[in-house]
């Protein structure tokens, strides 16, 4: 071996030991082993006619909430509808199918609106075809457990690399030997965005696996709660603050606006918003992504804190003690005052309105109102 080989034979070693590389092998491993044998693939070709009429976009195929009734385990099954004004049993057999597609409104299944299912002109064949379809939706969902995995993967990599590759023993090493902060910052944004990709391909592979039926109240959480989440988050990234990474020094210039009610205001906007969500969505993967998010944002206001907190630093030491974790409390304590022209009303009104338009969103985008 030459002289330039020994030279370059090192570095080839330590790109290999990237946790950016090595994230991106696990990925991929994942996604060209997934299964996708002969039964899989039978079942998507019956349930196509589902998809191709747009059924699934307002009937879920997994048992989760949705504008109408979940298509796994109806065909057969007998429901409470309303017909004429009156609360029956029927079987949702072959007849009462066709009957849903040709007339939506004239039974409508118990917890449901009349109004939302438009009216269908499906020929024979094509009629023939959907309720095959229906009667193809297993009852029991998907039994894989490797459905599971990317939802997991994608939790541990999305709220544990945060915090690993943020923490003072992985950080200096790491901007060390990728040569300084913008390269850090490049790795940590590809992690958090595998991270999120999984989360995201995760929770549609996952299966629907109820753990309470949510009480009606519930869905009101969220949208008393969010509107205030939307809030912090827009004055959380629009207000400079030393717990933002690359200003601590921000510390000297004291707390201003919304840091004088808590220092961490964005991810307290994560936290309201996850945790809001829970009371509504009353199944095992929801639970989990909400949870997740919901421990990242607590565990993250600690670790900043923390990080901080370990190098002697008399601005930071003071900005701490005249500010807290916990909203308000600084001011309750005597600490702090709050000064409403600091809030700034553009970062109140520019949160309401991405709230709004989520609102508005929400159902096109989540396949599910938020309304009550």
């Amino acid at each position: 071996m030459d002289e330039g080989a020994r030279v370059l034979h090192p570095r080839m070693r330590m790109r290999m030991r990237s946790p950016a590389l090595w994230l991106a092998l696990v990925v991929l491993s994942i996604i060209s082993s997934w299964p996708s044998d002969l039964e899989a693939q039978t079942l998507e070709q019956a349930l196509a006619p589902l998809r191709d009429h747009g059924c699934v976009g307002c009937h879920s195929l997994d048992g989760a909430q949705s504008q109408g009734p979940t298509f796994r385990g109806l065909y057969g099954s007998t429901r409470a509808v309303h017909r004429d004004g009156e609360r029956v049993a029927v079987e949702f057999d072959e007849a009462f199918l066709r009957r849903s597609v040709e007339e939506p409104d004239a039974e409508i299944a118990d917890g449901f609106e009349p109004g939302f299912m438009p009216r269908f002109e499906l020929s024979d064949t094509e009629l023939d075809a959907v309720i095959a379809a229906l009667a193809s939706v297993p009852v029991d969902g998907p039994g894989d457990t490797r459905t599971w995995i990317p939802l997991a993967l994608g939790l541990v990599i999305f709220v544990l690399g945060h915090l690993a590759l943020s923490s003072a023993p992985m950080r200096g090493p790491l901007v060390a030997s990728l040569g300084g902060e913008g390269r850090f910052s490049v790795l940590y944004s590809i992690v958090a965005a595998i991270g999120l990709g999984l989360l995201v391909w995760g929770y549609g592979l996952a299966p629907y696996v109820p753990l309470y039926d949510p009480p009606p109240w519930t869905r009101w959480v969220p949208n008393l709660i969010v509107p205030l989440a939307y809030v912090l988050l827009v004055m959380g990234f629009t207000t400079p603050s030393p717990t933002t990474a690359g200003m601590a020094d921000r510390a000297s210039a004291g707390p201003r606006g919304v840091q004088r009610i808590t220092r961490h205001p964005a991810l307290w906007g994560f936290a309201l918003w996850a945790l809001s969500h829970l009371g509504p969505n009353g199944d095992l993967r929801s639970s989990l992504v909400f949870l997740g998010i919901a421990f990242l944002a607590f565990a993250g206001m600690v670790h900043i804190d923390m990080r901080r907190g370990a190098a002697p630093n008399e601005a930071w030491t003071r900005y701490e003690r005249e500010t807290s974790i916990m909203p308000f409390v600084a001011i309750l304590g005597g600490r702090q005052k709050l000064v409403l022209s600091e809030l700034g009303w553009w970062r109140i009104a520019l949160g309401l309105l991405a709230w709004a338009a989520m609102l508005h969103l929400h159902r096109f985008v989540f396949g599910v109102s938020p309304l009550p």
